[in-house]
C-alpha cells in the first residue's frame, strides 16, 4: 500500500503544519510561520449561531484561506478536492500516494483514534496524510495533537465525513506539479520580499476594515463587551468557560499563539528585509500576546470559581487588545505600501 517518505515536520497550528508538510516535500522550504504570515492568516470573528453552546472566538483568517492566499503571493497551486462521496474521498487520497505526494486532509479530530483531546468537535482541523496500509492510515499533525499517528481507516472516513461549523466535505489538498512549481523553487529567495509586503499589506487592511462588527479589532470590541454577562447567558458556564479557555490559548483559535507567531512572522520579515520596524512591532506581538493568555486564564478562573470579576478584567484587556492591534496593523499597512506592495488582484 502507498506510503510516502519524508521528513515530518511538526508544528504549533494544524492548517500551517500540513502546509509546511505539503510544501518542504515539494521542494519549497518555509516556516511556519512564514507559512501563516504569507497566507495572511491573522485575523478574528467572535462568532454564536443559534445552536452553539458557547461563542466561538476565531483568533485567525477562516479555515482554507492560507493556501489560498498563499497562491496569491508566492503562486504555488493547490489542487483542492472536495466530494460527498466518502469512496471517492479515499480513492483521491490514495491515488494521490501512490504518485508520491503528502496529502493535506480537513477533518474532525475529534474521530482520529491517535488524538487525545476529546472534549469537544472541532471540524476545521488539518493533518497530513503519508501511509496506508490495510486498514489503517497514518498521519502527521501538530505537538498539541502528539504529532500524529495510526488511525483506523474507518475512523478517518468519519472524521473527514463529518458535518459541523466550518466543514467541508471530505476535503483534500496536495501541491500541483507544473511550471508554476518548478519557477517557485527556482526563484523562491527572490520572491519572499515582495510576497512579504503584499501579504501583510492585504492581512492588515481586512483585519482593520472588518465587512461586520463580530470580525477583526471589531470583534475583539465585541467580545469585550459580552465576555461579562457569560455566567449568566452560558449554559453550564463551570464547562463551558474551560473549554473556551482551552481553544482559545491551547487549541489556538483566539488566543496568543497566532499572534507570537505573527510576531515571528515579522522577526523574519525584519531579517528579510532589512526592515527595523518590523522588529519593533514584533515585539509589540509578542506583548500583545500575552495579554491574550491573561484574557484565557480569566475566563477559566471565572467558570471554575464563578468569579464575575475575572469576566471584569478580561473585558478590560480585550478593549486594551483591541486598540493595540488597531494601531500595530495600521501602522504596518504603512510600512508594506511605502515599500511597493500592490494591492491583490
Amino acid at each position: 500500500m502507498p506510503e510516502v517518505k519524508f521528513e515530518p515536520f511538526l508544528g504549533e497550528h494544524c492548517e500551517s503544519t500540513m502546509l509546511v508538510n505539503l510544501l518542504r516535500q515539494q521542494g519549497i522550504d518555509l516556516s511556519e510561520e512564514m507559512v501563516f504570515g504569507l497566507g495572511m492568516g491573522l485575523g478574528y470573528i467572535h462568532w454564536q449561531a443559534g445552536a452553539m453552546p458557547f461563542p466561538f472566538l476565531g483568533g485567525r483568517a477562516k479555515p482554507d484561506m492560507l493556501a489560498e492566499n498563499l497562491s496569491a503571493v508566492l503562486g504555488v497551486e493547490f489542487d483542492v478536492r472536495a466530494t460527498a462521496s466518502a469512496a471517492r474521498a479515499r480513492d483521491n487520497a490514495l491515488a494521490a500516494l501512490t504518485a508520491g505526494k503528502l496529502v493535506g486532509l480537513k477533518l474532525d479530530h475529534y474521530y482520529l483514534e491517535y488524538f487525545r483531546e476529546k472534549r469537544v468537535h472541532f471540524h476545521a482541523h488539518y493533518a497530513t496524510l503519508y501511509k496506508v496500509e490495510g486498514e489503517d492510515a497514518w498521519l502527521v499533525d501538530t505537538k498539541g495533537g502528539g504529532g500524529g499517528g495510526r488511525t483506523s481507516l474507518a475512523s478517518l472516513d468519519e472524521a473527514r465525513a463529518a458535518k459541523g461549523p466550518m466543514s467541508s466535505k471530505n476535503l483534500s489538498l496536495t501541491v500541483k506539479e507544473g511550471a508554476a512549481l518548478d519557477g517557485l523553487r527556482a526563484q523562491l529567495a527572490d520572491k519572499l520580499a515582495s510576497a512579504f509586503f503584499v501579504a501583510l499589506a492585504a492581512n492588515a487592511h481586512t483585519y482593520l476594515n472588518p465587512p461586520i462588527k463580530n470580525m477583526g479589532y471589531k470583534g475583539v470590541l465585541k467580545t469585550s463587551a459580552s465576555v461579562g454577562a457569560w455566567l449568566d447567558e452560558i449554559a453550564d458556564p463551570a464547562e463551558s468557560l474551560p473549554i473556551i479557555a482551552m481553544l482559545m490559548e491551547r487549541a489556538g483559535t483566539g488566543g496568543g499563539l497566532f499572534r507570537k507567531m505573527y510576531g515571528r512572522f515579522l522577526q523574519q520579515g525584519q531579517s528579510l528585509t532589512g526592515m527595523a520596524a518590523l522588529g519593533v512591532a514584533a515585539r509589540e506581538f509578542d506583548a500583545i500576546a500575552a495579554r491574550w493568555t491573561e484574557v484565557a486564564e480569566l475566563i477559566e478562573e471565572a467558570g471554575r470559581r464563578g468569579k464575575r470579576d475575572a469576566l471584569a478584567q478580561a473585558s478590560r484587556l480585550l478593549a486594551e487588545i483591541s486598540q493595540r492591534e488597531r494601531a500595530q496593523l495600521t501602522t504596518l499597512e504603512t510600512l508594506a505600501r511605502q515599500a511597493g506592495a500592490p494591492a491583490l488582484a
